[in-house]
């Protein structure tokens, strides 16, 4: 995995955070943060970050 690709956008961006080894750009914590929990894009990145944790529980259990 490259450690820049976004989980969430797939773009290229050093800046972000790495959320249990996936890479989240700046753009898209922005939005999330942004994002109000009745809009149906929540619910998208409710299961990216559910894959994530269930990859990071996978790949270190």
């Amino acid at each position: 995995m490259n450690p820049n690709i976004c989980q969430i956008c797939n773009g290229i961006e050093k800046d972000g955070i790495n959320l249990l080894g996936a890479h989240l750009c700046t753009n898209c914590l922005n939005r999330i943060s942004k994002t109000d929990i009745d809009d149906i894009e929540y619910e998208y990145y409710k299961s990216i970050i559910k894959k994530t944790w269930l990859n990071y529980i996978i790949e270190y259990s």
